[in-house]
């Protein structure tokens, strides 16, 4: 008999635990676009981050003014012009930083598509999420992550 009731509970034990698990919620949010404290298309003049960087700029292709590059130890940052502000474009990031959700250089393709689902769409070697105009893309390269890039589609 007590073998009988003790299979019971365990049975009803495994089968409340398979039940619990809901999915994760894997929405973006602004969050998956911050670095450093900014995201593509907020304003930027450079020395926001101090001044260890190296600096280019050359004409704009898309706008009327000068593109900036800002470019740090482990990420970069480009900037289009609106009128006399400058604007985030991109952030590249490199070894030693990482996404809002724990993604870096190295990490698999399955580690990307657990921290951000299935919601991606597929350009070329790029797998990129996408939410209004801002755009986060992943380099894979054999099975692995060898570039991150924050764009604003502007």
């Amino acid at each position: 008999m007590k073998k009988l009731v003790l299979a019971l509970v365990m049975s009803l034990m495994i089968v409340g635990c398979s039940q619990n698990k809901e999915t994760p919620d894997l929405s973006l949010t602004m969050d998956d676009f911050m670095f450093e404290g900014y995201k593509p298309n907020d304003q930027f003049t450079g020395s926001e981050l101090g001044d260890n960087y190296q600096y280019s700029e050359s004409e704009s292709c898309g706008f009327t003014g000068l593109d900036k590059f800002y470019s740090y130890d482990y990420y970069d940052i480009g900037t289009y012009p609106n009128g006399d502000v400058d604007h985030i474009l991109y952030i590249d990031l490199y070894e030693n930083q990482q996404t809002a959700r724990g993604i870096s250089i190295g990490n698999t393709k399955d580690d990307v598509i657990n921290a951000y689902g299935e919601d991606y769409t597929q350009e070329g070697d790029y797998y990129v999420y996408t939410m209004d105009k801002m755009l986060l893309k992943f380099l894979i390269i054999n099975d692995a992550v060898g570039g991150i890039q924050m764009t604003y589609d502007a």
